[in-house]
C-alpha cells in the first residue's frame, strides 16, 4: 500500500486529490495537512511514501516545507502539485531534493501515473519550458496592466489611462493573479517577472 500525505490549504481540493489517488486501490491517504507545518509534525511521529504539496499555503508554503524536511533527514518523496507551472519553481524543487512538478489541472491519468513514478523512485517534472508559451498566460492587455502596477500606478490611476472603471481593473487584476498563481497584487510583479515579461517604463 502506497501511504501518501497531501498538504493544501484548499479542502475541496484536497478531498478531490484524495479521491482520485484512493480510486487506485494500492494509495492511501493517511494524512491531510493544511500547511507545512503541520505535515512536518505528524511526519515526525508517522512514515509515508510520498508528500503531495502545494506551493502557495499559510504559515509554511511548499518550498518551505520541502528544504525543512531535507533539514531533519525525513526520508519522504515529494511530489508538488501547484498552479505555478513556470521553470523558475521546476528549478528550486529539483535545488532542494523534490521528485516531481505538476499543474493542479493534471488529468486525473496524469497525476496516478506521475505518483507512481514517483514512488517506485523515478522524477516527473512538467513545466512551461517555453518564454513564449509563458508569456502567453497573459493577453496583451492583462501584460499592460502590469507594467502598470509595476510602474507604481493606482487601480484608479490605471483604470483613467485604460479609460474603464476601477471595477473592471480589479476584476482583470484578480485573474491575473489567477492565471500567474499568486494570492495577493503584490505577488503579481515578481511572479511576471519570473516568467521573463518585460516590466519597463511605459
Amino acid at each position: 500500500m502506497n501511504k501518501i500525505v497531501l498538504t493544501d490549504d484548499h479542502d475541496l481540493f484536497a478531498q478531490g486529490m484524495k479521491q482520485m489517488l484512493e480510486s487506485q486501490q494500492k494509495n492511501e491517504v493517511v494524512y491531510i495537512a493544511k500547511n507545512g507545518q503541520e505535515a512536518i509534525d505528524w511526519l515526525e511521529g508517522n512514515t509515508a511514501d510520498l508528500i503531495v504539496l502545494d506551493l502557495d499555503m499559510p504559515v509554511m508554503n511548499g518550498l518551505q516545507c520541502l528544504e525543512a524536511l531535507r533539514k531533519v533527514n525525513i526520508d519522504i518523496k515529494v511530489l508538488v502539485v501547484s498552479m505555478k507551472t513556470q521553470e523558475v519553481y521546476a528549478q528550486k524543487i529539483k535545488e532542494l531534493g523534490g521528485q516531481g512538478f505538476l499543474p493542479k489541472n493534471a488529468s486525473y491519468d496524469k497525476l496516478t501515473k506521475v505518483v507512481d513514478e514517483i514512488i517506485k523512485g523515478g522524477t516527473y517534472f512538467q513545466v512551461l519550458n517555453d518564454s513564449k508559451e509563458s508569456k502567453q498566460l497573459l493577453s496583451k492587455s492583462e501584460i499592460e496592466i502590469v507594467q502598470f502596477m509595476a510602474n507604481g500606478l493606482s487601480i484608479k490611476e490605471i483604470a483613467l489611462k485604460r479609460k474603464c472603471s476601477a471595477f473592471t481593473i480589479r476584476a482583470q487584476q484578480s485573474i491575473i493573479q489567477s492565471k500567474l498563481g499568486v494570492t495577493n497584487p503584490s505577488e503579481i510583479i515578481q511572479a511576471a517577472s519570473e516568467l521573463g515579461l518585460t516590466l519597463g517604463s511605459i
